[in-house]
């Protein structure tokens, strides 16, 4: 009775078998199966079982698959010979617990070096966070992942010089915000990103609430409207800077007085702010760009190409997932924990130096 091969198999041979067949087909990219192909993974599982081996016939892994859809319903045919896992969220945890029960060193190593790879990856944001909470301990796995990312900007001056002005600008801001929150603040307004990640550092964050974080944005504004392809009127956004500047920082309030004042009348037709800025924009702007330099330490050009953009935009995400591992119920040691922490968007020589002080050595 080859149906009862599947009955005969306990709950731990069943999940492993399962488990077996979601991650040789999800490290494929394969979430839509052939029937060939998933009868040939069930067939390489079985014949490894030392009672089940040497009798395992082609018919048998048939058989299996059968069962599975029929008992469990956690392979379904979703067409003629087409097979996927239920949900995707299944074909994830079973991924991610064929990695955590893997009990030969040198293959677990080997599965974990493609977690820390893949981390970049959407498809395999899922299977990260499962992995996390079902290790013992996750330290290892973090600590390896977040060398993977600051790995990829390790060997850029240029983006290594950004990182540096974000860490400096950041200490020179009084806040009761956290100095992570205010990097990231300070990291996505200057690329023009997604400011979620200084929020989910710190749910009170609010950038309107501390003098110094709403002048600095409502400056980047008009830097960015002024500096924009379209024709955009820029009265309102200088008033609501000068509202915020320091009454001891007289300096900068003329000169962001003397800017408004260069600006053409409120009511001028969309014609004329085209010639004003076709005349006298270039000029403008250039005045607002050493004005806010000066004054504030924002708006440098620090001349980054598109790929380089690309390539902090995507350390921004990643590490923004990493703080989202942090906040799983994972266990990671204290001090990982704490170092991770604090050495999110920090240039290399700040993080080896608190590496130091933590007594971390990698």
């Amino acid at each position: 009775d080859r149906d009862a091969l599947y009955r005969d198999l306990d709950v731990q041979r069943r999940e492993d078998l399962l488990s077996f067949v979601a991650f040789q087909t999800f490290s494929r990219g394969e979430l839509i199966l052939r029937k060939w192909r998933i009868k040939n993974y069930i067939s390489d599982f079985l014949v490894n079982l030392r009672n089940l081996g040497p009798r395992i016939q082609r018919a048998d892994s048939e058989a299996v698959l059968r069962s599975i859809e029929a008992q469990h319903g956690l392979l379904v045919e979703r067409a003629m010979g087409v097979y996927s896992f239920s949900h995707l969220t299944l074909q994830e945890y079973f991924v991610a617990r064929k990695i955590n029960f893997t009990d030969q060193p040198t293959r677990q190593t080997e599965l974990i070096e493609l977690l820390v790879t893949n981390f970049s990856n959407p498809q395999w944001r899922e299977v990260l966070l499962l992995m996390m909470e079902m290790l013992s301990n996750a330290s290892h796995l973090l600590l390896k992942i977040k060398e993977e990312i600051d790995s990829q900007i390790a060997r850029d001056p240029q983006l290594q010089s950004f990182l540096q002005w974000v860490c400096r600008k950041s200490r020179a801001v009084s806040t009761e915000y956290s100095i992570l929150g205010v990097r990231a603040f300070y990291y996505t307004l200057t690329l023009s990103l997604n400011s979620e990640f200084a929020w989910k550092i710190d749910t009170t964050f609010d950038p309107n609430c501390n003098s110094d974080l709403r002048l600095d944005n409502l400056l980047y504004v008009t830097l960015n409207r002024a500096t924009a392809d379209a024709v955009l009127p820029l009265h309102l956004d200088l008033r609501n800077a000068l509202q915020f500047v320091d009454d001891n920082n007289e300096d900068l309030r003329n000169r962001l007085r003397k800017l408004y004042n260069q600006l053409p009348p409120e009511s001028s037709t969309i014609n004329e702010l085209r010639e004003w800025k076709r005349t006298y924009g270039q000029l403008w702007v250039e005045d607002l760009h050493n004005c806010t330099i000066s004054d504030r330490n924002i708006g440098h050009r620090f001349g980054l190409s598109t790929e380089q953009k690309n390539v902090l935009r995507q350390y921004h995400d990643s590490s923004l997932f990493l703080w989202e591992c942090l906040k799983t119920d994972c266990y990671v040691d204290r001090n990982i924990r704490e170092y991770i922490q604090e050495t999110l968007l920090l240039p290399v020589l700040e993080i080896e130096q608190i590496a130091i002080e933590k007594g971390l050595e990698f």
